[in-house]
């Protein structure tokens, strides 16, 4: 890279940098540098020039740790973003927040943004950062981080080569978690795996959090027991939420199984070896050097600066949309007793509050 791309982050929170303190050696769940500033700062070509947060006092820790001098340190988003010109914008707040600031940097300059999940907290928030992304220009990478794990792309290879014989669908097995906040995972590497396919139904069960139909709106983020997507190609997607925290996310084919287990720690491959008697025998994982899902992302965004082509990252601002309409259409099933609810989605503005 010949050019110095200037990075600023808007939120100077846990993922924002200080993340990076909770893995332990040799933990493979998720590898350093993990955080947005570590991860800039480990980029050859960029530079991370700004930060904002409306807590002054994390504001100045975040700044001492990082070395992002007092002058490039603001309490107001608009401000840095006006000043500092950034190309590359990291969006950490909390998803009430991401689609004032996601709007905001696009319209102002802004090349590349990244942004955490939960992408924003209606479908009339997401649509206004999808058509802000698209009418600006302006690449994207979202926070559901296994879309940039090389296991991951491993997996989707293995089925785009066959080895999987033709995909049917894939099963996330996990803990009870908030729809928007942690289901958004799972509903994201159901997407990257099975191809980034066109969703018909969605049908889904939900064991906590309240709906108020006067002000269209969720108390909390809702839990939810299991949900099914349906695409257009035929292939489905299975989230039992309501279990043990195995965190398992297998794609399966007619002739083979890919899985990754202990949370993006380990993966496995089996094939089918007689299917009158249903017999299967594990074969090696084919081998890829693994690396930090947020130095995938920050690199895929600033080739995509560089080539002029907004829409090529693997993480796109088109599949985020998606995601986060599969996961409004779950609520949107629980309210009418798990009936199919097919998309697009007819109550854009119903908002679901997460962080």
């Amino acid at each position: 890279m010949e050019s110095t791309y200037r990075a600023a982050i808007v939120g100077a929170g846990r993922k924002a940098g200080p993340i990076d303190d909770e893995r332990m050696p040799g933990d493979r769940a998720w590898l350093k540098p993990w955080g947005h500033a570590s991860a800039y700062q480990a980029t050859p070509g960029c530079r991370l020039v700004a930060v904002a947060d409306v807590n002054e006092d994390k504001l100045a820790s975040f700044g001492e740790r990082y070395g992002v001098p007092v002058s490039a340190r603001y309490t107001d988003y608009r401000e840095m973003i006006d000043r500092e010109r950034p190309d590359l914008l990291s969006v950490a707040t909390w998803a009430p927040l991401h689609a004032e600031v996601t709007c905001y940097a696009a319209e102002h300059g802004v090349k590349a943004i990244y942004c955490e999940k939960a992408l924003a907290c209606s479908m009339d928030e997401a649509d206004r950062m999808l058509e802000a992304c698209r009418r600006n220009g302006v690449a994207f990478d979202y926070g559901a981080g296994r879309r940039y794990r090389p296991g991951y792309r491993m997996m989707r290879r293995l089925a785009e080569e066959g080895q999987l014989g033709r995909v049917l669908q894939y099963i996330f097995n996990g803990g009870a978690g908030a729809l928007m906040h942690s289901l958004s995972h799972a509903v994201d590497t159901a997407l990257f795996l099975l191809g980034d396919p066109e969703p018909a139904f969605v049908q889904a069960t939900i064991i906590a959090g309240e709906y108020d139909a006067a002000a269209n709106r969720w108390d909390r983020d809702p839990h939810v027991a299991q949900a099914y997507i349906h695409f257009q190609d035929g292939t489905g997607a299975h989230l039992c939420a309501n279990g043990a925290r195995w965190y398992t996310f297998s794609l399966v084919g007619t002739t083979g199984l890919a899985m990754a287990y202990d949370n993006n720690s380990a993966y496995a491959l089996r094939r089918l070896v007689d299917p009158q008697t249903f017999r299967s025998e594990e074969v090696p994982f084919p081998p890829f050097e693994d690396e930090s899902d947020t130095l995938v992302a920050i690199r895929e965004l600033i080739t995509a600066i560089e080539n002029g082509t907004p829409e090529a990252t693997r993480g796109p601002m088109t599949a985020a949309h998606r995601g986060m309409e599969l996961l409004c259409a779950m609520a949107q099933s629980h309210l009418q007793n798990g009936a199919r609810v097919r998309l697009p989605l007819e109550n854009r503005a119903m908002y679901i509050p997460s962080r």
